[in-house]
């Protein structure tokens, strides 16, 4: 498998970009920015799950004031 090199894609992308108007740039812009979006709900929903988030909340409130009960 070939390795991604960055650089020439951004070069190519870059030039392409330059031949568009200011519409076109509005849309690809939408488009950005709507991948942006997606990766990043993407890594909070993960993250959310590796902390324990999924998980009622009710459920952590009671094992928090089992905790504070024993200690007293």
């Amino acid at each position: 498998m070939k390795s991604f090199a960055q650089e020439p894609s951004l070069k190519r992308v870059l030039q392409k970009i330059k031949n568009l108007n200011e519409t076109e740039l509005t849309e690809v812009e939408a488009v950005v920015d709507s991948l942006l979006n997606a990766k990043f709900e993407s890594f909070m929903n993960e993250f959310a799950h590796a902390v324990g988030l999924d998980r009622p909340l009710l459920t952590l409130v009671k094992k928090g004031r089992r905790r504070k009960a024993k200690k007293d």
